[in-house]
């Protein structure tokens, strides 16, 4: 009901008007045949995993700190659509979800979680001078638990989230690239790109022998919450070497390596080694799909042969920006990072 009262209130309509935005989608979703909820759920959740890298504000985003500043992101309002047609769809899928015991316990803790951002508000820090930091912060929570708790009950199609996540790796990575060769912003500002600049100190950067080396932020807030982005689109993508469409593999492996190369320019240590972590989850899947699959297995070998080719050309490349990274060089050369 938070949610609901919430996205009344940011069109200023009243709650109980029988043309709220709630009312209207509630209406609209269960005049929809069983199917097209579903189709409508999943559509939203396509959106949003096609969004997730944007930090794209809207003009008229509330202040910073504020008790609603969450909606003044694009992002949020496909999350919002995805658990409101969800919530009036009957929660599709939630019965089934709850067989698996397993589940139960992740949906209750996130519940739980939501419950407690929301009650700690009471004794947060600056609760006196800036209330709004801890109910927003309890609002973005209850948002992601619940788009993910609607996520896991409706499912989706993992071809289609694939390709998804294939276009939003190679279109993410060229903007962090470009940056990179640049030095600078590429001209997204309409897209949310930051004003970066290596000169200016609110960014961050990589200082070494008197220059300063600015790291790619693409259409997000920081270098690490860039390479996290990556991280997770890089794991999503790896099963394409196994479709049994040879243009998608070629595709695949592709959009693997432009994230890669991206990623390994975003010096983010804690990603590089969030890969690995990912990576070794995903071992027994990779060496199942090899023996059942040797003809395909030429692409792993293809991947691992170009990741290699690709990390020794990174650190000839930039071996001292990487040393620096690695804690070796003098630590007042890093700034920001």
């Amino acid at each position: 009901m938070t949610l609901l009262m919430l996205m009344d209130t940011i069109c200023h309509i009243h709650i109980q008007h029988k043309y709220t935005p709630s009312a209207i989608l509630a209406s609209m979703i269960k005049a929809q045949p069983h199917w097209k909820r579903i189709h409508l759920i999943q559509g939203g959740i396509l959106l949003t995993m096609a969004l997730f890298p944007l930090w794209k504000r809207i003009d008229s985003a509330p202040a910073p700190f504020s008790y609603n500043y969450i909606t003044g992101f694009i992002l949020f309002y496909p999350m919002a659509f995805t658990i409101l047609a969800w919530f009036f769809s009957g929660l599709s899928g939630l019965r089934k979800l709850a067989q698996d015991k397993l589940k139960v316990i992740w949906v209750f803790a996130l519940i739980g979680l939501s419950i407690w951002a929301f009650t700690s508000s009471n004794w947060a820090f600056a609760r006196e001078t800036a209330p709004g930091v801890a109910i927003n912060g309890a609002v973005q929570y209850a948002t992601i638990s619940l788009f993910a708790i609607a996520t896991a009950s409706v499912g989706l199609p993992l071809k289609t989230l694939r390709a998804l996540f294939a276009i939003s790796l190679v279109w993410n990575s060229l903007i962090g690239i470009a940056q990179v060769a640049t030095q600078g912003a590429i001209g997204l500002r309409w897209l949310g790109e930051l004003p970066i600049n290596p000169t200016s100190s609110h960014f961050s950067v990589i200082q070494i022998n008197g220059e300063r080396w600015l790291r790619p932020y693409g259409l997000l807030s920081h270098p690490n919450i860039y390479a996290g982005a990556l991280v997770i689109a890089i794991l999503v993508c790896i099963p394409l070497l196994w479709s049994p469409r040879k243009y998608s593999r070629w595709a695949g492996l592709s959009a693997l390596m432009a994230g890669l190369w991206a990623l390994l320019l975003s010096f983010s240590r804690a990603s590089w080694l969030g890969l690995v972590a990912g990576g070794l989850v995903l071992l027994p899947y990779i060496v199942r799909q090899w023996r059942k699959q040797t003809a395909r297995a030429m692409l792993v070998i293809t991947l691992g042969s170009s990741t290699l080719l690709l990390g020794v050309i990174f650190t000839f490349s930039y071996r001292d920006l990487l040393i620096t990274r690695a804690g070796a060089g003098d630590p007042t050369l890093e700034l920001r990072s």
